[in-house]
Protein backbone atom coordinates (compact mmCIF):
# COMPACT_ATOMS: atom_id res chain seq x y z
CA UNK A 1 0.00 0.00 0.00
CA UNK A 2 1.30 3.42 -1.00
CA UNK A 3 -0.10 6.86 -0.14
CA UNK A 4 -0.86 8.97 -3.21
CA UNK A 5 0.06 12.66 -2.94
CA UNK A 6 -1.96 15.33 -4.73
CA UNK A 7 -1.50 18.99 -5.54
CA UNK A 8 -3.84 21.58 -4.03
CA UNK A 9 -5.37 21.96 -7.53
CA UNK A 10 -6.21 18.26 -7.57
CA UNK A 11 -7.55 18.28 -4.01
CA UNK A 12 -9.81 21.21 -4.92
CA UNK A 13 -11.70 18.78 -7.19
CA UNK A 14 -13.22 17.05 -4.14
CA UNK A 15 -16.88 18.01 -3.70
CA UNK A 16 -20.08 17.01 -2.00
CA UNK A 17 -22.82 17.21 -4.64
CA UNK A 18 -26.22 16.18 -3.38
CA UNK A 19 -25.89 12.63 -2.05
CA UNK A 20 -22.56 12.11 -3.87
CA UNK A 21 -19.17 12.66 -2.28
CA UNK A 22 -16.44 13.01 -4.92
CA UNK A 23 -13.02 12.03 -3.55
CA UNK A 24 -9.58 11.20 -4.88
CA UNK A 25 -8.16 7.76 -4.17
CA UNK A 26 -5.65 8.35 -1.34
CA UNK A 27 -4.14 4.86 -0.92
CA UNK A 28 -3.31 2.28 -3.57
CA UNK A 29 -5.18 -0.40 -1.58
CA UNK A 30 -8.38 1.57 -2.21
CA UNK A 31 -8.09 0.65 -5.90
CA UNK A 32 -8.58 -3.02 -4.99
CA UNK A 33 -11.64 -2.26 -2.87
CA UNK A 34 -13.15 0.01 -5.54
CA UNK A 35 -12.54 -2.55 -8.28
CA UNK A 36 -14.11 -5.29 -6.19
CA UNK A 37 -17.17 -3.29 -5.18
CA UNK A 38 -17.74 -1.70 -8.59
CA UNK A 39 -16.75 -4.79 -10.59
CA UNK A 40 -14.29 -2.91 -12.79
CA UNK A 41 -10.56 -3.05 -13.62
CA UNK A 42 -9.45 0.05 -11.67
CA UNK A 43 -7.13 -2.07 -9.51
CA UNK A 44 -4.92 -2.46 -12.59
CA UNK A 45 -4.28 1.30 -12.62
CA UNK A 46 -1.98 1.24 -9.58
CA UNK A 47 1.30 1.86 -11.40
CA UNK A 48 -0.17 4.52 -13.67
CA UNK A 49 -1.72 6.32 -10.70
CA UNK A 50 1.60 6.28 -8.85
CA UNK A 51 3.35 7.66 -11.97
CA UNK A 52 0.66 10.38 -12.13
CA UNK A 53 -0.38 9.28 -15.62
CA UNK A 54 -3.94 9.03 -14.29
CA UNK A 55 -5.90 10.10 -11.24
CA UNK A 56 -8.84 8.09 -9.98
CA UNK A 57 -11.81 9.76 -8.33
CA UNK A 58 -14.85 8.07 -6.91
CA UNK A 59 -18.25 9.31 -5.93
CA UNK A 60 -19.89 7.53 -3.03
CA UNK A 61 -23.34 7.69 -1.58
CA UNK A 62 -24.49 6.17 1.68
CA UNK A 63 -25.01 2.94 -0.32
CA UNK A 64 -21.35 2.73 -1.44
CA UNK A 65 -19.41 3.52 -4.58
CA UNK A 66 -21.62 4.91 -7.34
CA UNK A 67 -19.16 6.43 -9.84
CA UNK A 68 -15.56 5.68 -10.79
CA UNK A 69 -13.75 8.42 -12.70
CA UNK A 70 -10.46 8.37 -14.58
CA UNK A 71 -8.66 11.66 -15.23
CA UNK A 72 -5.53 11.94 -17.33
CA UNK A 73 -2.42 13.86 -16.27
CA UNK A 74 -3.93 17.09 -17.61
CA UNK A 75 -7.12 16.54 -15.59
CA UNK A 76 -9.28 15.68 -18.58
CA UNK A 77 -12.08 13.24 -17.85
CA UNK A 78 -11.38 10.02 -19.76
CA UNK A 79 -13.95 7.73 -18.17
CA UNK A 80 -16.84 7.99 -15.74
CA UNK A 81 -18.88 4.87 -15.16
CA UNK A 82 -21.10 3.26 -12.61
CA UNK A 83 -20.82 -0.29 -11.28
CA UNK A 84 -20.02 -2.94 -13.91
CA UNK A 85 -18.78 -0.08 -16.18
CA UNK A 86 -22.34 0.92 -16.94
CA UNK A 87 -22.95 4.37 -18.40
CA UNK A 88 -24.12 6.92 -15.85
CA UNK A 89 -27.76 7.91 -15.78
CA UNK A 90 -30.23 9.66 -13.51
CA UNK A 91 -28.87 11.38 -10.41
CA UNK A 92 -25.41 9.82 -10.85
CA UNK A 93 -25.10 11.41 -14.30
CA UNK A 94 -26.40 14.73 -13.01
CA UNK A 95 -23.96 14.70 -10.08
CA UNK A 96 -21.03 13.83 -12.34
CA UNK A 97 -21.90 16.50 -14.91
CA UNK A 98 -22.25 19.04 -12.09
CA UNK A 99 -18.83 18.00 -10.77
CA UNK A 100 -17.30 18.38 -14.26
CA UNK A 101 -18.76 21.89 -14.52
CA UNK A 102 -17.56 22.91 -11.03
CA UNK A 103 -14.06 21.67 -11.75
CA UNK A 104 -13.94 23.32 -15.17
CA UNK A 105 -12.92 19.95 -16.58
CA UNK A 106 -12.78 18.86 -20.19
CA UNK A 107 -14.52 15.63 -21.14
CA UNK A 108 -12.28 13.68 -23.51
CA UNK A 109 -12.91 10.20 -24.90
CA UNK A 110 -15.81 9.57 -22.52
CA UNK A 111 -19.35 8.53 -23.29
CA UNK A 112 -20.65 10.84 -20.60
CA UNK A 113 -24.12 11.87 -21.72
CA UNK A 114 -25.22 15.51 -21.47
CA UNK A 115 -27.39 16.52 -18.53
CA UNK A 116 -29.59 19.49 -17.64
CA UNK A 117 -27.76 20.89 -14.61
CA UNK A 118 -30.76 22.97 -13.58
CA UNK A 119 -32.26 19.75 -12.19
CA UNK A 120 -29.60 19.88 -9.44
CA UNK A 121 -30.16 23.52 -8.46
CA UNK A 122 -31.71 22.57 -5.11
CA UNK A 123 -28.95 20.08 -4.23
CA UNK A 124 -26.40 20.83 -1.52
CA UNK A 125 -23.18 21.51 -3.46
CA UNK A 126 -20.03 22.36 -1.56
CA UNK A 127 -16.28 21.93 -1.97
CA UNK A 128 -14.68 19.59 0.54
CA UNK A 129 -11.63 21.90 0.67
CA UNK A 130 -13.00 25.45 0.28
CA UNK A 131 -9.68 26.91 1.42
CA UNK A 132 -8.10 25.62 -1.82
CA UNK A 133 -10.48 27.43 -4.16
CA UNK A 134 -9.67 30.82 -5.59
CA UNK A 135 -12.06 33.75 -5.64
CA UNK A 136 -13.55 32.59 -8.94
CA UNK A 137 -15.35 29.64 -7.37
CA UNK A 138 -18.74 28.92 -8.95
CA UNK A 139 -20.29 28.90 -5.47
Amino acid sequence: NVTIAYTPEEEALEYQIGAYEFRLVRQTRELLRIGGEMRNCVAGYRTKVLRKEFSIMTARTEDGYAICIELDGRHRLLQAYGPWNRPLSGDALLACRTWVALGGLTVAFSRLAPADLSAAEDWDVRPLHPELLDGDSPE
